[in-house]
């Protein structure tokens, strides 16, 4: 067997013991020194002369957040020590652990002596092994190692004089070092103290200033739907609460039932990103609009210096041992429940008010003037009236009657009027369609994309079963469905149609086109994608760069 997997599993059964001992012995004394044994009659006279009388015999030694010591007149079984530091000038019969912390060695250990995320001192005998993961470790000229000896992170620095059996395996990690130096101050003066932010590190107050940097940008892009949100954590705290840890409790099992769809669970857990991180930002902004109202501020109404101040009051409480942690924590579903309940009424008021598009600028010119003009024309001079683009029949009149007996012409008009219709091709939809046709927000087209997603999951998983491939069959998916019937099979269910928004026929460039601008949509973390639900005319960035939309069919749609 390969000792370094020897290796590995003992450090994982020391860690073990370690989770087990923390729980029964928390913060023990340096030293647990034992009482002496009491001397059994029995006892040759050899024996009382290789055990002194002075030299102790102590128990495991554990010690969780101080410091362990085994001086020269003692003999131990073991130590194990987290987060501290261990010394061992005497004796140990056991393995020696050490985790977040320093060891220095200048007696025996009889066992192996494992060192993670630490430092390590050797100038004394090691009958076992030495493993130093993460950790940096020296061996004097005095170092005495019977064991193997592995390093994962950096190379140990060994003494000429220094005796080590064979040569140490080393696994370097080399610049990644560096990050982990700070990881490991992050853990000591961050995760221990239960504080997201430690005040003695500068790099985390620079990540601190990004991210305010950043929520800053969201409130001047999306005030208005800012301040929606900071109306629902006034108004509604309770409830935005509940629904929040609904949400944050029910992503897990959710993304893993849609696991088999490959893009699905990515997809529901960048949304929920998206959500917590705007949520996040409403609560801050809640709060400094909070403060503004005790102190009668009117100022701190604005979402932005609401923002500003509510960032402060809450960066000063994740400072605070347990309190921060719990803050930090307690942020997450207050945002996302906010959040979540502020787009399901907006879902609503945009079923009540019927069609969207009669509060939006009309796809094509008023059918109704339209239809003025056809009729003025049947009774008067050629009216050439533009419908959806297109022109209506040219008509003739003639003054004489027609014969007697003749049947009429379905083609004439009153009056004589004789209808030329003009060969031309027919559009998408007609003026009238598009005028009143309802434009799609961001769920019902998700709708429809989940479903899309899920048929062509199904297809990638009994045909190619690559992740490569899935993407290259959605974008083959698309790309026939819109050029074919301006459709997919998603927004034939729920009645969704793409169109142009100049109201010419979709034809294949435009579908081509489309795909393309969909990978420029998904680029940015998919903020093209959700650009609809800000965006006056409900459009997407690849809908901007097709120019095209979706709207809500009021005829029944087929695909054959």
């Amino acid at each position: 067997m390969n000792w370094t997997l020897e290796l590995w599993r003992r450090c994982a059964g020391l860690c073990l013991v370690v989770g087990l001992m923390s729980t029964a012995v928390w913060a023990q004394p340096a030293v647990e020194e034992a009482d002496p044994p009491e001397p059994k009659a029995a006892e040759t006279a050899s024996a009382a002369e290789a055990e002194p009388r002075e030299r102790q015999r102590l128990d495991q030694i554990v010690a969780v957040g101080g410091d362990a010591m085994v001086s020269i007149n003692q003999v131990a079984e073991g130590v194990v020590v987290v987060r501290g530091s261990a010394k061992i000038e005497g004796d140990v019969d056991g393995d020696v652990v050490v985790v977040l912390g320093k060891v220095t060695v200048t007696g025996k250990v009889r066992g192996d002596v494992v060192v993670v995320m630490g430092e390590a001192l050797i100038n004394g005998e090691v009958t076992g092994e030495l493993a130093a993961i993460l950790t940096r470790a020296k061996l004097g000229p005095l170092a005495r190692i019977r064991g193997h000896t592995a390093a994962i992170g950096m190379p140990p620095e060994i003494d000429p004089a220094a005796q080590v059996r064979g040569t140490p395996e080393i696994v370097s990690l080399g610049p990644i070092m560096q990050y982990l130096e700070w990881a490991k101050d992050y853990l000591f003066q961050g995760v221990f103290y239960l504080r997201p932010f430690p005040p003695r590190l500068g790099w985390v107050w620079v990540l601190a200033g990004i991210f305010l940097a950043f929520h800053l940008a969201l409130a001047v892009i999306f005030g208005g739907a800012l301040r929606g949100c900071m109306d629902t954590l006034r108004d509604q705290p309770a409830r935005s609460f509940l629904i929040g840890l609904l949400a944050c409790v029910l992503v897990g099992p959710i993304s893993l039932l849609l696991s088999f769809t490959v893009v699905a669970t990515p997809l529901l857990w960048l949304a929920f990103f998206a959500i917590s991180v705007f949520g996040r930002v409403a609560v801050y902004a809640a709060a400094g609009a909070g403060a503004g109202r005790l102190t009668g501020n009117q100022a701190l109404t604005h979402p932005v210096a609401a923002l500003l101040v509510g960032s402060v009051l809450f960066y000063v409480s994740y400072m605070v041992p347990v309190l921060g942690l719990l803050t930090y924590w307690l942020v997450l579903p207050w945002g996302v429940g906010a959040v979540l309940i502020r787009m399901s009424e907006a879902l609503r008021r945009e079923r009540r008010s019927g069609s969207v598009g009669s509060v939006r600028p009309p796809l094509g010119p008023d059918p109704l003037a339209s239809a003025r003009d056809l009729a003025a024309g049947a009774s008067g001079p050629a009216t050439h009236a533009m419908v959806g683009g297109l022109e209506p029949p040219l008509t003739t009149t003639s003054s004489e009657p027609p014969p007697a007996g003749a049947m009429p012409n379905p083609g004439s008009a009153p009056g004589g009027a004789t209808a030329v219709p003009p060969i031309v091709p027919i559009p998408a939809l007609s003026s009238v369609d598009l005028a009143a046709s309802q434009r799609v927000a961001f769920w019902p087209r998700c709708g429809a994309t989940l479903i899309d997603l899920l048929v062509v999951a199904f297809v990638n998983f009994i045909t190619v079963r690559s992740g490569s491939g899935f993407w290259i069959l959605l974008a083959i998916y698309h790309f026939g469905m819109w050029g074919w019937k301006g459709t997919t099979l998603g927004g034939t269910v729920l009645g969704l149609r793409l169109i142009r928004v100049d109201g010419r026929p979709l034809d294949w460039p435009t579908a081509g086109v489309r795909v393309l601008g969909s990978i420029v949509s998904m680029l940015p973390l998919g903020l093209g994608f959700f650009w609809v639900s800000w965006d006056d005319q409900f459009q997407s960035w690849h809908d901007r760069i097709a120019g095209t939309t979706i709207v809500k069919s009021d005829r029944r749609m087929a695909l054959v």
